[in-house]
């Protein structure tokens, strides 16, 4: 007989229907960071889980996913860290999702990580086609200003 879904586990089933990405799911449901990716793996070999999770699709709106995704990998990229190693609880392993490439070498081991501020610049356009411009806080400052300083040239 197959236990209920705890609250936290339905979260992640919904979380990861709309996001895909197992990690950030588990955060979004509310687990450790530090297990997250654990948690995720070993949720998603249940077999009520990957039942759920297929509801939440089911049940979804038909809409094209790929921004959500593409807005969620950004924000990891921005705010993600590498660090891990072994704590208390075990080993934790770093996260590798802001390594661009890994080269070994005669002088060690190099390791690119991929451009925060690129990835921030890639998001803000991302939010300023999502925001009609009439409605941008921003271009409301310049059009006031531009207002101001048509009047004032009129004076």
């Amino acid at each position: 007989m197959e236990t209920p879904l705890t609250a936290k586990e339905r979260l992640f089933c919904g979380a990861y229907a709309r996001l895909l990405l197992p990690r950030e799911a588990a955060l979004e449901a509310g687990y450790p960071a530090k297990k997250a990716a654990t948690i995720a793996g070993e949720l998603l070999c249940r077999e009520e889980i990957r039942q759920a999770v297929g509801e939440e699709i089911r049940r979804a709106p038909h809409r094209d996913l790929l921004p959500e995704i593409v807005k969620s990998g950004l924000l990891r990229l921005i705010f993600s860290s590498a660090q891990g190693g072994v704590t208390a609880e075990g080993a934790d392993l770093p996260d590798l999702f802001g390594v661009s490439e890994i080269k070994s070498g005669k002088n060690g081991v190099e390791v690119k990580f991929a451009d925060r501020l690129r990835a921030l610049e890639l998001l803000w356009e991302i939010a300023k086609e999502e925001t009609p411009a009439g409605e941008n806080p921003i271009y409301q400052a310049l059009l006031m200003s531009a207002k101001a300083l048509e009047a004032h040239g009129k004076d």
